[in-house]
């Protein structure tokens, strides 16, 4: 335990001495959320969120056609259908489900349990759900309420007195599987902080390298150390590197960001403790992963070309450089998965939640789990305490 201990501190102490991998690790990412995340906010602020819509009404009321057609004024795609169909959430991003009673449920004192319900398919923006919602409201208020006034009035009794509801009581929200709340500084914190976790691999590489060179594995060999102990020490010390990195973007995200972008971070307390669970699993990843790439290349400049492409690569494919919403659901279910980087960023949207849903943030873990498994298996089976020159 105290060979793996001083290999610990001895890495930590060549780390901060190298000052370019330093502020690689560092201040790339932090320059890389702030830019990102003024520029997504920006969209969603300036252009109205379009969306796929699917309105549901066991039996089509001039109440749900009504609101169809007001809608379709605002997106893309908004479709009326007395049935739900087995691929909605492949073809739609939200369902409406509309009571068939609506305007009894609009009444003052009204005993239904019955309401509104929006089902969430995609991970959305909670703009974008604010935006849908809100724009619902209005149509209720200013296409429907007036004629159930009239309706009601010609009672015996009931005119004169308000008999109409808040709309927003009446309305519920729900999330299908995938769908989360991930506004653009949460998204970019945790993306560019998954690149930079992963991007461990140049510094760890050049470290390796510089080892075999000076020939310092073989006299660790010659203390009759194990491959364990000396990977081990590495790894412990990048892993307390992403640990810090991570540290520092969330402390930008929380004070320093929302005043240059004017967007908030959605953050929870309570989400602290799965947040760095999550850190620690990407870090172990990454950190298998640099230790792969090193022990797999035959030369510095090769691992550092082939572990800064890799990591470029898996960034692609794993929705940080391009959010999987906008890929083909091919490209998602086929290419995506294949990547650290996204299970990393699915986890990270989980644990970002109010209240995350264990089950898929466990799965999300565990996978990330076996690729650090994996990667640091077969860099053990590649290791060598000499490098051929």
């Amino acid at each position: 335990m105290s060979s793996l201990l001083v290999i610990f501190k001895n890495e930590l102490l060549l780390l901060s001495r190298d000052k370019r991998s330093l502020l690689l690790l560092f201040l790339m990412p932090a320059l890389l959320v702030l830019v990102l995340s003024s520029i997504l906010g920006h969209l969603y602020e300036s252009q109205k969120p379009s969306l796929r819509i699917l309105i549901y009404s066991s039996n089509s009321t001039n109440v749900s056609n009504l609101i169809s057609q007001q809608l379709k004024g605002t997106q893309e795609l908004v479709k009326t259908s007395n049935v739900i169909p087995e691929n909605a959430s492949r073809n739609y991003d939200v369902l409406i489900k509309i009571p068939t009673q609506l305007p009894q449920l609009l009444r003052e004192g009204s005993t239904s349990n019955e309401k509104v319900e929006f089902i969430f398919y995609k991970f959305l923006d909670p703009f974008q759900k604010t935006f849908l919602i809100n724009e619902f409201v209005r149509l209720l208020q200013s296409q429907i309420i007036a004629e159930i006034n009239l309706e009601l009035s010609r009672q015996d009794g009931a005119q004169g007195q308000s008999i109409i509801t808040d709309p927003n009581k009446i309305i519920t929200e729900t999330k299908d599987e995938g769908a989360r709340d991930f506004p653009p500084l949460n998204f970019s914190l945790a993306a560019w902080s998954l690149f930079a976790i992963f991007f461990i691999v140049i510094p760890f590489s050049n470290s390796f390298y510089r080892d075999w060179n000076n020939d310092i594995l073989l006299r660790l060999k010659s203390l009759q150390l194990s491959k364990t102990q000396v990977l081990g020490g590495r790894i412990l010390a990048y892993l307390l590197v992403n640990l810090l990195q991570f540290v520092f973007l969330l402390l930008l995200g929380l004070f320093i960001y929302p005043l240059i972008t004017g967007t908030e971070l959605l953050f929870n307390p309570h989400s602290l403790g799965p947040i760095f669970l999550v850190v620690l699993a990407t870090s172990a990843a990454a950190t298998s992963y640099a230790l792969l790439i090193s022990c797999i290349t035959q030369s510095q400049e090769q691992a550092s070309s082939l572990g800064a492409f890799g990591v470029v690569i898996l960034s692609l494919l794993g929705g940080i450089m391009v959010p999987t919403l906008f890929m083909p659901a091919a490209m998602v279910k086929y290419l995506s998965v294949i990547s650290p980087l996204y299970w990393g960023l699915e986890a990270f949207a989980e644990a970002f939640q109010s209240t995350p849903d264990l089950q898929t943030l466990s799965r999300a873990i565990f996978i990330l789990l076996f690729f650090t498994i994996s990667f640091y298996l077969v860099a053990l089976k590649s290791f060598k305490w000499e490098r051929k020159s």
